[in-house]
């Protein structure tokens, strides 16, 4: 009996995504932590004081200096260039969301969405898509935005410095 193409394919690709996640995970001993959505609700509130869309019960993370060599792999600003309406910032921010979810088996990754402030002015300049980390930092349960775009991790506030603009978040979906 012949094998099928098909089966061929699905196995093969099983294949690739194994060694990925290994590629990406190697070396990294992850702790993980949880925290229940009730508890993710009152820190979004504490932190940065915004809206909170959360999508399941409970949220698997990591501590803050396993998220820096986290952060330190991922590679999506590499291979991917930001593209207007195409590949732009929600985009970039949803693919690290699933990618953390994918090889990391972690929920923790959220997807934040707010206004772009500037510096100097204090106008608000636009609006962007980033994400919101779930980080154990020493014996704390905190917040970090993350700009997938520039791999700039910051401490999340509700009007966050990230070096180049503050950015206000106004609504955070962990899913």
């Amino acid at each position: 009996m012949k094998p099928s193409i098909g089966r061929i394919s699905v196995g093969l690709g099983y294949v690739l995504f194994s060694l990925a996640k290994w590629m990406l995970r190697h070396g990294l001993k992850i702790q993980y932590y949880t925290i229940k959505a009730e508890e993710l609700e009152n820190l979004i509130k504490e932190q940065i004081d915004c809206y909170a869309w959360l999508w399941d019960n409970k949220f698997w993370f990591t501590d803050l200096e396993t998220w820096k060599k986290i952060v330190q792999r991922d590679e999506l600003n590499e291979y991917k260039k930001w593209t207007a309406n195409r590949f732009d910032c929600d985009n970039f921010a949803t693919v690290f969301s699933s990618h953390i979810s994918e090889f990391f088996d972690m929920n923790s990754a959220g997807v934040a969405l707010g206004a772009v402030i500037d510096k100097k002015s204090r106008k608000v300049v636009g609006y962007h898509a980033y994400n919101c980390l779930i980080v154990k930092n020493g014996d704390k349960v905190e917040l970090y935005l993350y700009e997938p775009q520039l791999d700039l991790m910051k401490k999340a506030q509700k009007e966050t410095d990230m070096d180049w603009a503050i950015y206000r978040t106004d609504i955070v979906i962990f899913r």
